[in-house]
């Protein structure tokens, strides 16, 4: 792998200490007090992150497409497309991609997913997986897909999934590349899986994000699609997370709720005073811990009782957070301050 260090960054502390509250849920609320540093990368042209994934703090990589200056100082048309954090410093690398005509090329990549660090799954813009396996990078085209991949869940290396713009879900089994027709010509922008009592369950949102306030909320079940409720949400939706049986959050023109995502009540709108702002992302640890990113450099977190915005602090110029990851006291977004890409850490 070729490997480029360079990188900038600041840092603060907020501190929003808050008492033990009982939420409802039968949990404490967690701290708002988290550290941020942000790292930017890019030389010329528009930089910018699309996903990133956290084996452990010492164990990053974020995925997108970055523009240095070549050895002479000229700009590189020839993007790099991930940053790897390995215990201190930010690796800038290119990961192999192929084209359809079965070239070796380093495209742009879009969407990441690790098992470990010896096994590590990304998706292209140009139509090809990339894996690797511990010690090199095993790329193929995948023919067996609609449009461009926007995420991968794994489940293991022989059940993965890829959602993709233009309807498009595919399957891995280990072997091959299953396209699932999806019912839908609507960009397909996020999926998710989680542990619930009778299994795993996955559930997958899309939207046209723009250009209509056309949505639908999938489930993945028994190997076929579901199509589930979306009363009360009137615009389109982005992102998804939930803690299984218990509650359902989806965010993008708005953010809400549901105790119950199979009920045809409405989703509880949840965002009016707490943020403003096209919402992009939303992961959590468990229901009194959880981050949203979105448009401006927003980034909230909930801590079972409370929201808390860190727009102010973090300063962002002219950008957004596309996605937001936590585990355990650590966060990471990854996104674009224009023309930098963006990297910001939050350590509680």
């Amino acid at each position: 792998m070729l490997a480029i260090v360079i990188f900038t960054l600041g840092f603060f502390t907020c501190n929003t200490a808050e008492p033990p509250d009982n939420n409802g849920n039968g949990q404490d609320t967690t701290s708002h007090n988290f550290t941020f540093e942000t790292f930017t990368f890019g030389q010329h042209s528009s930089s910018l992150l699309y996903n990133v994934a956290i084996i452990n703090e010492n164990n990053i990589w974020a995925v997108g497409e970055i523009y240095l200056k070549d050895s002479l100082g000229n700009p590189d048309p020839h993007a790099y497309n991930a940053v790897h954090w390995d215990e201190n410093r930010w690796d800038i690398l290119r990961i192999p991609t192929k084209t359809f005509s079965g070239s070796t090329v380093s495209s742009p990549v879009k969407t990441i997913f690790c098992f470990n660090k010896n096994d590590i799954w990304t998706f292209s813009v140009a139509g090809s997986y990339s894996h690797w396996k511990g010690s090199n990078w095993v790329t193929e085209f995948v023919n067996e897909r609609e449009g461009s991949g926007n995420k991968l869940l794994g489940i293991s290396s022989t059940n993965l999934y890829l959602v993709c713009s233009y309807e498009g879900i595919s399957f891995y089994n280990g072997t091959n590349w299953q396209k699932k027709e999806s019912g839908t010509d609507l960009d397909i922008y996020d999926i998710v899986g989680n542990n619930g009592e009778t299994g795993v369950e996955i559930y997958a949102v899309a939207a046209n994000q723009g250009t209509s306030t056309e949505k639908k909320i999938f489930q993945l079940k028994n190997n076929s699609l579901i199509n589930l409720p979306v009363a009360g949400i009137p615009s389109s939706i982005k992102s998804i997370w939930f803690k299984a049986g218990k509650k359902y959050y989806v965010v993008g023109s708005g953010m809400y709720t549901k105790t119950d995502i199979n009920s045809t009540l409405s989703w509880e709108s949840i965002w009016q005073g707490i943020t403003q702002y096209y919402t992009k992302s939303i992961d959590g640890n468990d229901l009194n811990d959880i981050v949203v990113c979105g448009a401006y450099g927003e980034m909230l977190h909930y801590n079972g009782a409370t929201w808390k915005s860190f727009q102010n602090e973090l300063q962002m110029q002219a950008g957004a957070y596309n996605v937001v990851k936590i585990n355990g006291n650590f966060i990471i977004a990854v996104g674009y301050d224009s023309p930098k890409a963006v990297i910001t850490i939050g350590r509680r």
